[in-house]
């Protein structure tokens, strides 16, 4: 649902693919890791050879971080809308949102305690 509104910019040339990207972001989102050892644990998963006394980045990690970096913010931003609009689409024909809530904001004034409170 989420992947095919990301864009990364691979060349079909490349050592690594797509497919490569979808999974080690997953894995770093879901395991809340760095990429460096998402990119390890990927592929070891697949059986690779990984050295992991290694103190260089892995090739993988690398080269998704690559890809990221030369994205636009435009781009970056453009993507992340799209996500969310597909995930508010498939939630909505799930009937899994409500057709509207009730948002109460409650601000505290000073310095204790800074927070800011929703109600719903």
């Amino acid at each position: 649902m989420l992947f095919p509104e990301l864009a990364f910019g691979v060349k079909s040339c490349g050592e690594y693919t797509r497919k490569d990207f979808e999974e080690i972001l997953s894995r770093i989102a879901l395991d809340h890791e760095f990429a460096n050892t998402g990119g390890k644990t990927l592929q070891l998963d697949r059986d690779e050879q990984v050295d992991l006394t290694a103190t260089v980045r892995n090739p993988l990690a690398k080269s998704l971080l690559y890809h990221l970096r030369n994205l636009s913010t435009d781009a970056i931003d453009n993507q992340f809308d799209g996500v969310r609009d597909r995930l508010f689409e498939v939630l909505r024909s799930q009937r899994r949102l409500p057709d509207f809530v009730d948002v109460a904001i409650d601000l505290h004034d000073g310095a204790s305690t800074g927070q800011l409170t929703l109600t719903t």
